[in-house]
């Protein structure tokens, strides 16, 4: 019986206890050491989870994939308050796994061009001495590059942004290009720098962004870009936008800044002021800034008259278009023809309703040649006044 409890022991202590694995046993870990950059991607090819603080990374950090097939980490990398002193060049990788760069700074170039990243990735206070590409990189959630700072070019062209992209008090000292990026979240750019070129021509933003920036001093956006998306829609806020529209020669953008102010104006005041505003102002001349406005409207007018004088059957004169033919396609287009000459000149003499004898429908037709014929002079005053300040401009 003992020699059986025995035996049992013994298979205890060989088997059964070294199976019971260590839990960190698939991490490496480095602490306040020099590390080489291949004893990193050593680690990430053996599949274990990457720990490194307060190091110094030596010699290039390389891992690339190809085109339409990126080269898999399953690695999860955490890097803190480390230095790489090499390049880092992530092209074509596709991380499954957190990564995690708080406080590194990349003393080379860094790059993550066609990368896609699955999880949350965090460059918080990452400090980048030269360049830092992420062209055509893939956020599938969030990322932070809070209080990062590059110091060269950074570029995230054609990049993706799946989840909630934070900016916040980022420091970008010469380019900062997000040209045709696209933001699927709420993006923040809140008291971020921009000491040199900021490039936002083509981004586009699915929902709000917050570009209250600590300072910029060349940007690239567009205001059709940014309508409906700011996050913050104080006056004094869109105000600096058309300041600096107007200060860069971009006209449109800084009218259609204008217009915006005027219509968060108009909608605080009471109903029976905001609607005819609406209709009678905005929509005729857009406060006095856009001349299609006025041409659109006088279309319009045009149209609904057309069919008053089609309905009082006016009378074409033998030389009309329409004279003598009953067909409704032709009636139609006098009518239209009619309304037109009204609105711009008056009424022509020689047009009458076909049935003179009816005192109410002659009536009714002044009334009507008359009215419209008002309406052509305030829009075509109004077209020939935004048009000028246009062209003034």
């Amino acid at each position: 019986m003992s020699k059986k409890i025995l035996f049992c022991s013994l298979f205890i202590l060989i088997f059964l206890i070294p199976s019971k694995q260590d839990p960190n046993a698939k991490t490496w870990r480095q602490h306040n050491t020099t590390v080489h950059a291949d004893s990193i991607l050593a680690a990430m090819d053996r599949g274990d989870s990457v720990i490194i603080d307060s190091c110094e990374i030596l010699g290039p950090l390389i891992k690339a994939g190809e085109p339409g097939r990126p080269d898999t980490i399953n690695s999860m990398i955490k890097l803190n308050q480390s230095t790489f002193k090499d390049i880092v060049l992530f092209r074509d990788c596709y991380f499954s796994s957190l990564l995690s760069f708080s406080g590194v700074t990349f003393s080379k170039n860094s790059y993550f061009p066609w990368s896609i990243f699955s999880e949350d990735a965090d460059f918080r206070g990452v400090t980048f001495s030269e360049d830092a590409h992420f062209m055509r990189a893939t956020f599938r959630k969030s990322v932070s590059f809070e209080n990062a700072t590059v110091n060269r070019i950074a570029s995230f062209y054609l990049a993706t942004f799946g989840g909630y992209a934070c900016f916040d008090s980022a420091t970008f000292i010469t380019v900062a290009s997000f040209s045709q990026a696209w933001f699927s979240e709420f993006a923040s750019f809140w008291n971020a720098s921009f000491d040199g070129f900021c490039d936002f021509s083509e981004a586009k933003f699915r929902k709000k962004v917050d570009l209250r920036f600590k300072e910029f001093k060349n940007f690239r956006i567009k205001w059709r870009q940014l309508q409906g998306h700011l996050d913050n829609n104080a006056p004094s806020f869109i105000l600096k936008f058309q300041k600096y529209f107007e200060e860069q020669r971009q006209l449109d953008d800084a009218d259609g800044v204008y217009l915006f102010l005027k219509d968060q104006e108009r909608m605080e005041k009471r109903w029976y002021i905001r609607y005819p505003e609406y209709w009678f102002i905005q929509q005729t001349c857009g406060y006095g800034v856009d001349p299609l406005l006025p041409l659109r409207a006088s279309l319009v007018v045009v149209a609904l008259f057309a069919i008053p004088y089609y309905l009082i059957k006016i009378r074409e004169p033998k030389w009309a278009l329409g004279a003598g033919l009953k067909r409704i396609g032709i009636k139609a287009w006098n009518a239209f023809y009619f309304s037109g000459n009204t609105f711009v000149s008056g009424a022509p003499i020689e047009w009458t309703p076909e049935d003179t004898r009816s005192s109410k429908r002659h009536y009714l037709f002044r009334i009507l040649t008359t009215v419209e014929r008002t309406s052509g002079w305030i829009l075509l005053v109004l077209f020939v006044v935004t048009l000028t300040r246009k062209f003034i401009r």
